[in-house]
Parts: C-alpha cells; sequence; structure tokens
C-alpha cells in the first residue's frame, strides 16, 4: 500500500482521528455523522473519490480544510477534492455555467456543472459539488472526458449525511 493510499483510507475512515477505545472494548463504527453538529474528523469523509489506477496526492489538514489531488493514468485529466468542516473560509472567485448534467454519485442525484469560469478566471471544468447543511465537498475535473469524469466518480463514496438528504 502506497502512502497515498493509506491516506486516502485515513480521509474514508470518520474515525482515524480519534483515539482507540480502551482495551477489550469493541471499536466505534468507521461511519459520518448524521447529525447536524460533526465531530472533528467527520466532514473529511463526506465525499471520497478513489479512481482505480490514478496516483493520488493527499494534503494535510489545516483550518478544517483538506483537499486531495488525483491524476488519471494519461496523466493528463485529474481532479481536484476539497472538503471543509463548515462554510469556505473565502468564497472564490465568479463561476460561468455553460452545461448542466445529472449523475448518480453512491445512490445520490449531484449535478456535473461544466463550466466557462471557474474561480473568477477562464476554465473550462467538470465540477460537483456536495454538503450536508454543515460541511462542504467539491470535486473539479480539469482536462477530463465525461467518460473520465464519470468513472471517476462511478468510484465516488459519499458520507450518510449527505446520502440521507
Amino acid at each position: 500500500m502506497t502512502r497515498s493510499s493509506l491516506l486516502l483510507v485515513c480521509v474514508a475512515l470518520v474515525a482515524c482521528n480519534d483515539p482507540p477505545p480502551p482495551q477489550g472494548s469493541p471499536a466505534p463504527p468507521a461511519t459520518a455523522a448524521s447529525a447536524s453538529t460533526v465531530n472533528s474528523s467527520a466532514w473529511q469523509s463526506l465525499m471520497v473519490v478513489r479512481p482505480t489506477g490514478w496516483t493520488v496526492t493527499q494534503d494535510p489538514v489545516e483550518n478544517e480544510h483538506t483537499g486531495l489531488l488525483a491524476m488519471a493514468p494519461d496523466g493528463k485529466c485529474n481532479v481536484r477534492l476539497d472538503l471543509w468542516a463548515g462554510l469556505p473560509k473565502t468564497p472564490g472567485g465568479a463561476m460561468v455555467d455553460t452545461s448542466k448534467r445529472s449523475v448518480t454519485v453512491d445512490g445520490r442525484k449531484l449535478d456535473v456543472i461544466k463550466t466557462s469560469q471557474f474561480q473568477g478566471v477562464a476554465a473550462v471544468v467538470d465540477a460537483v459539488f456536495a454538503n450536508d447543511g454543515t460541511s462542504y465537498a467539491r470535486a473539479v475535473f480539469r482536462d477530463c472526458s465525461a467518460d473520465q469524469v464519470d468513472q471517476a466518480l462511478s468510484t465516488a463514496k459519499l458520507a450518510k449525511s449527505i446520502r440521507d438528504q
């Protein structure tokens, strides 16, 4: 298992930052919080994208934000996943939608939004947004075909708090 795979496993598990239970007691289940408040690490598993064969680089957790970059085997297509424990600290720049299509991600319908401007600059990206009312996730695909976006999203897992909305 590579270091990046190990970090993804940590992002996927809600309790990875929690101390181990006392010896002899059962470990708590690794599920996302479904209440309106989240524990200190539940927001880190709102959305997990692990496309098979892609190279993944995990960011450290800073200021209730983390992210990862996954690069497709072609070395061109990539997805940037950002996760926030609350609202992002800055709203980013303007976004201009050019099209929208609905996809099912881990049982939940989400929109893939194609843009001509993203975060205030001219950029064609496919963006997917999800939130549970408390925490927020954004996946931004650059230089990817619709098939590559769909393939990556077919591996995505959403927290129960998002799936149940």
